[in-house]
């Protein structure tokens, strides 16, 4: 388990991010790893097949289920106050939930290389599925508008607050 700081967001969102590349660079690793060291032995669909692509079909949507659920939670809350802690421990748990279950449909590909003998071919919408989400759900500050009453801008837990210069 990654210890952030849940006061300095920008160490969390740099922390996040090395855990994303970290990610995005094993799944090529593994598919190296499935193709050399499995050979395959037969490109027909089993039900064993099925049973992995509903595996990961149900990941993605953990994935985009968790994600979206605690993003909003979170950034509701931030916008509310921009160093709520919880609130941050909400958003970096979306984000890793996210990254987890792009990985896993990565790893899901590995499965059918290396369990059940099934060529690159097949192997590789799964890899690549992986991969998208993670490009796709990747840490990053979402800038709020700014409320003109307030005058105050949240960005992930930093409250920026323009000084107006008014004339007397």
């Amino acid at each position: 388990m990654v210890f952030v700081s849940f006061r300095d967001p920008k160490s969390m969102l740099r922390k996040l991010r090395l855990i994303h590349l970290v990610f995005i660079v094993s799944i090529p690793l593994c598919a190296w790893v499935a193709q050399s060291s499995c050979p395959s032995n037969s490109s027909d669909w089993t039900l064993w097949h099925w049973v992995i692509t509903e595996l990961a079909v149900y990941s993605a949507f953990v994935g985009f289920f968790y994600r979206r659920k605690l993003m909003r939670s979170s950034e509701a809350a931030l916008r509310g106050d921009a160093s709520n802690s919880k609130a941050l421990k909400q958003w970096q748990a979306a984000q890793i939930v996210s990254m987890a279950a792009a990985e896993a449909i990565a790893f899901y590909g590995v499965v059918l290389q290396m369990v059940l003998g099934s060529p690159l071919s097949q192997a590789s919408s799964f890899y690549t599925i992986g991969l998208l989400l993670l490009l796709l759900w990747r840490p990053r500050y979402r800038q709020q508008p700014c409320q003109p009453e307030t005058m105050k801008c949240s960005s992930l837990g930093v409250v920026i607050t323009r000084l107006s210069s008014r004339k007397s």
